[in-house]
This record gives structure tokens, sequence and C-alpha cells, in this order.
């Protein structure tokens, strides 16, 4: 029985791999995304064939998928921003057309919003895994929902329709993501932590505050979110 669960868990984990290609390569010339499909998919064959035996191989190896997957998401995205990039510098020099600076601003915002999410979403996998963490239950919802309305704004500003919205999402979800994430720093790593107490001793300010010191770059990046949506809104006009 653990035998087959590990390979289906296994086979579950390719799959959805293999569909986060899929979604982040679409729209993109077949080529162009049938080459990194192709890649996709020889690496994970590989690295099942390297696998020995067994259930507990198996099911290591579908967490050891998934954690690279995950960890991976900021790559893939900027891999697909500049190849989105690179087709339409391609498309302008031929009509003698340019807007690098709104696809400059375009890649500054995939990369800021995607590194949030990240961090938060490996800080909730940190915390919610540990029976040790010291959070409260408030605290693990905010860790759940704020990493998932991040996630949902990248997803957004996928389609040019939709990215001021994506981006007044994702100016919502800064603040209360940042300081959920100081204020988890303990449960996540004892050096953060200690690093925290550090920062906060110089300032001379009580531990209790790392959530709100937390929120400062999180309130910084809910302005740019916010200050972007109006030139997001007008691009479609542009274009057509």
């Amino acid at each position: 029985m653990n035998e087959r669960r590990s390979t289906i868990a296994h086979h579950l984990t390719t799959a959805l791999i293999l569909r986060w290609v899929a979604f982040y390569t679409r729209e993109l010339p077949l080529d162009v995304a049938g080459e990194r499909r192709d890649e996709i998919a020889s690496d994970l064959y590989e690295q099942s064939m390297d696998v020995g035996p067994g259930a507990a191989a198996r099911r290591l190896l579908a967490m050891s998928l998934a954690w690279r997957a995950l960890r991976g998401i900021g790559a893939d995205l900027a891999w697909r921003a500049t190849r989105i990039r690179d087709l339409r510098w391609v498309q302008r020099a031929s009509s003698g057309n340019g807007s690098r600076p709104h696809e400059s601003a375009t890649a500054v915002v995939l990369a800021l919003a995607t590194s949030l999410a990240v961090v938060g979403v490996l800080t909730a996998i940190r915390v919610l895994a540990s029976p040790n963490a010291r959070s409260s239950e408030e605290l693990q919802l905010l860790l759940i929902v704020a990493p998932a309305a991040m996630l949902t704004g990248l997803a957004l500003f996928a389609r040019a329709t939709t990215r001021p919205a994506a981006l007044m999402v994702m100016a919502a979800a800064s603040v209360p993501l940042t300081w959920a994430v100081g204020v988890s720093l303990w449960s996540v790593s004892a050096t953060l932590g200690h690093a925290s107490m550090y920062v906060l001793g110089l300032m001379n300010l009580s531990v209790d505050k790392i959530g709100y010191i937390a929120a400062v770059p999180g309130a910084a990046l809910a302005l740019l979110f916010f200050a972007m949506a109006p030139r997001a809104r007008a691009k479609p006009r542009t274009e057509t």
C-alpha cells in the first residue's frame, strides 16, 4: 500500500510540474515552449531513473521534485518574462516601435511579487509543518491567505487586461504578508531570529515590534504596486 501511495504521489507531483510548465509557456512560440517542456520532462525522467526502489525512495523523490518546483517559480516566471520581452522587442524592431521602460517595469514587478510570494509560501510551509512553531491560529491563517493572495495577483498579472486588478491584489497582500513573515522569523530559523533581535537591539525596540519593522518594506511594495496600477490600465489602450 505504501509503495502504491508513493508511486501515486510521484506521478501526481510530476503531472503538476508539467502542468505548471504548460501554464507559464503559454502564448510563447511553439518551438520555444516545446523546447522548455522537453527540457523539464527530460530532467524529471532522469531524476526518476536515479532513484532506487522502495516506497521511501519514491516518497522522497516526490518531495524533492515538489521542493525544487516551488523554489524555481521565480526563475520560471523570469524565464517567461525574458522570452516575452525578446519576442516583443523583435516585433517592435520590425514595426519601428519600442517600449523598453514598460517592459523593465513589468519585469521588476514580477521579480518583486514572485520573491515575496515564494518567501511567504516557504514561511507558511515551515510554520505549519513544525509542531514547535510558536504561532497563533490567526497568524497561521494569515500565512495561508496572504501568500495565496500574492499568487493570485501573479496569476492575474499574466494577462494584460487583468494587470490593474493584479497590482491592486498585490498591493493589498504586501503589508500583511511581510508582517506575518517578520513575526514568524523565530519559527522559521533561529539564525534569522537572532539576527532580528540584533537589529531590534540596535534600534532600541522590543521583540514584539519585529512585525511592524518587517511591514515597512511591505508598505513600500504596496505603494509601488498601487502606483503601477494606472499605468497598467492605460497600456492596453496604447496598443490598440
